[in-house]
């Protein structure tokens, strides 16, 4: 290993992004090499800050040690990232972001938007306080200085301050019967997991369909990702189904099984979520566009779960065995 070539690495171990092998590596070449520890590190303390570096902390936890190391040293360390330097990881920093982003989206909005008479102006107010609220959703949901749900619940407690709804539209509004849907198929789906039903499932309709065969095989577990996911979350259906079909891959090894079952859960997974109106939200958004086209006049009535289903269902019905010729097609 070159100097240039050690000198990289030490860039990633000090930015808590070597491996533990890359690690090893440098401390072995530095012990090999110890008259290029000055060409390394600049006559850095390397055998102090790999030791800090070497640990299993990582993170905060890394940069607080490495920082106060340096302190001690009183060098400065040209390798130690900006993110390290400005702190930009720290909570009081991810959580001030929020307010800043916030307030420029207000400035652009009051920008971008010409003000009219008063009754633009009023909206003109409107739009730049749901534009600096929703900009504070997003960046706290994105840093993460406080929990999802709690940032969720922002809008119902700043609107009505804003002027941009009361408190009944509001509350209307996070109890919508869209909400309390999604809410009920989380609850079904934690539910399943938790007592192992989907489990269950999966392998019943494995071992009814059949798993002698590497065919039937794929076809058993995109039924049981289909009918799962038509209660859960595509995504979550695929998680609680894949540690099987990851087993049953590992015993069957040097066949052409890994494919076809890995895409026909996802697949199966997609298209059993068309099946009820809680498989996917698109499903129930969609249902709430139909409210508001009959409310209109423009639909001649909604449609509740039992209609839903009674066309989502063969629509599963035909489409999964449909990918599953497809996906098992050719010999075996």
């Amino acid at each position: 290993m070159t100097p240039e070539e050690a000198n990289s690495l030490l860039t990633r171990v000090l930015d808590g992004l070597a491996t533990v092998e890359e690690k090893a590596r440098l401390l072995a070449w530095l012990e090999e090499n110890p008259g290029e520890r000055g060409e390394v590190a600049e006559q850095i303390s390397l055998d102090g800050l790999l030791g800090v570096a070497l640990e299993k902390d990582t993170g905060t936890a890394f940069h607080d040690k490495l920082s106060s190391r340096l302190a001690v040293e009183g060098k400065r360390n040209i390798f130690v990232s900006i993110s390290t330097v400005l702190r930009l990881d720290h909570p009081a920093v991810r959580l001030a972001q929020g307010p800043l982003i916030a307030a420029l989206a207000w400035l652009l909005t009051r920008w971008l938007l010409q003000e009219g008479d008063e009754a633009g102006i009023a909206n003109l107010a409107k739009a730049s306080a749901v534009a600096a609220v929703m900009a504070l959703c997003v960046v706290w949901w994105i840093a993460g200085p406080l929990p999802v749900g709690a940032v969720s619940l922002i809008p119902l407690a700043v609107f009505p301050f804003l002027g941009v709804m009361d408190e009944s539209q509001l509350a209307a509004s996070y109890c919508h019967p869209l909400v309390v849907l999604f809410l009920c198929g989380f609850m079904l789906s934690k539910s399943m997991e938790h007592c192992g039903g989907h489990r269950r499932l999966a392998l019943g309709m494995v071992r009814m369909i059949g798993g002698a065969d590497g065919k039937r095989l794929v076809l058993g577990f995109m039924v049981a990702s289909a009918a799962i996911s038509m209660w859960t979350s595509n995504t979550v259906t695929v998680l609680m189904v894949l540690p099987a079909a990851l087993a049953v891959i590992d015993q069957s090894r040097g066949t052409r099984i890994s494919t076809p079952l890995l895409l026909g859960i996802a697949y199966s997974a997609a298209i059993g979520g068309m099946g009820s109106p809680v498989g996917t939200p698109p499903n129930g958004i969609l249902i709430a566009q139909a409210d508001i086209l009959v409310s209109q006049g423009h639909l001649p009535r909604s449609f509740g779960f039992i209609d839903w289903i009674s066309v989502g269902l063969p629509v599963v019905i035909v489409l999964v065995p449909l990918a599953w010729l497809w996906l098992t097609r050719g010999p075996w």
